[in-house]
């Protein structure tokens, strides 16, 4: 099978997957008990705490809403950004994984991967994900000058 047919069948798998994660939580009791209304304003809370920098302040509210609200995109992102800024890698890559899985119309959740990778100390495995990613991405993709750019300083840092 070729690459580009790989990637395409597990794009499919990864739709299926990410269409009965959405049907099986919207099902789940947990996610009726708050209004869409009311998990904006706790999130407004959260988003507050990571202007100000108050990341643990931040994860408690953002890990309450992704057990709320866990198919709203921005939600996860918020779990992933205070959990990388706390230093948790794995648990942000966890995080940032499960989004490119769920919501597969953008790619810079691997951009956030990719810096985990460089805080933890895993250079090898961020050059690696981000020349994938180089790849993956088209020539007009706005993300695509972000990654060729940090490619180019790893490779030129690595000599």
């Amino acid at each position: 099978m070729t690459q580009a047919a790989t990637s395409r069948t597990q794009s499919v798998a990864g739709n299926d997957f990410a269409q009965a994660y959405f049907s099986g939580v919207g099902q789940l009791e947990a996610s009726r008990r708050f209004t869409a209304e009311q998990l904006e304003v706790i999130y407004a809370m959260g988003y507050a705490d990571m202007n100000q920098r108050k990341w643990d302040s931040a994860l408690r509210i953002f890990s309450f809403l992704a057990l709320y609200g866990a198919t709203r995109r921005h939600y996860l992102a918020g779990l992933a950004t205070c959990l990388q800024m706390l230093g948790r890698w794995d648990e942000a890559i966890d995080i940032w994984s499960l989004i490119l899985t769920l919501f597969d119309d953008s790619l810079e959740p691997m951009l956030q991967i990719v810096y985990c990778y460089l805080s933890a100390g895993r250079r090898e495995l961020a050059v690696t994900r981000l020349q994938q990613l180089d790849q993956a991405l088209g020539a007009q993709d706005a993300l695509k000058l972000r990654v060729t750019a940090l490619l180019e300083q790893l490779e030129t840092a690595g000599k």
